[in-house]
């Protein structure tokens, strides 16, 4: 599988169109559209930052090496060609993938994608359960993560009712009440403690 079908599938399996895609991971609309129809041309810095959202990377295959050994990664604004790069040279990093929700993903579950979204250590995102969030939770999402945490038990309930059927990946209750403001530091503190905490006892980060 190229890198252009690799892409293309993964997005599928998120049921994320096209522009939704390109909005959650910070590109162009128009080069995303060039990635998933296999432009020969594209920057790897970007190809990387779409990859990254399933925890892969890509280098470039050194075709001059008998061995098959990928060569060193170019600096990030170098342009390299698709054809050179290939998914069998892609590296898991094995980042986990952990998704945050609240009621509307107006406060505390937004908080939480702000307070680590540049974390090296594992990716996160965050979406509400209430059908007038600001960003809906999906099944996607729920395939994506490795582990999902909610702010109430209430929200446990809810998460299961609205997808029954669903196998979910292992479910944590924070227990942050719906008290603060976006950023509210006291907010950011206990959700800092807290998912930190949580990342230790399931993956020891």
């Amino acid at each position: 599988m190229n890198i252009s079908d690799f892409i293309k599938a993964k997005r599928a399996e998120l049921g994320l169109t096209q522009p939704a895609f390109a909005q959650q991971v910070g590109v162009g609309l128009r080069f995303l559209r060039e990635l998933e129809r296999g432009k020969p041309s594209v920057r790897l810095d970007k190809v990387n930052q779409v990859l990254q959202t399933f925890g892969v990377e890509v280098g470039v295959v050194n075709t001059a090496n008998s061995k098959g050994v990928a060569a060193p990664k170019p600096k990030a604004a170098r342009s390299v060609a698709v054809s050179e790069t290939i998914a069998s040279n892609m590296e898991h990093r094995h980042r986990p993938n952990v998704l945050v929700l609240c009621g509307r993903n107006k406060k505390r579950s937004r908080t939480a994608e702000a307070i680590f979204k540049n974390d090296a250590r594992f990716s996160i995102r965050s979406a509400g359960l209430s059908p007038k969030s600001d960003r809906k939770v999906a099944e996607g999402d729920l395939r994506w993560a490795d582990l999902v945490l909610v702010m109430e038990h209430k929200q446990r309930g809810k998460l299961h009712s609205q997808f029954p059927g669903l196998q979910l990946p292992p479910l944590e209750v924070l227990q942050i009440a719906d008290d603060f403001a976006f950023m509210d530091p006291v907010l950011v503190n206990l959700l800092t403690e807290k998912i930190n905490a949580q990342l230790q006892v399931h993956f020891q980060l």
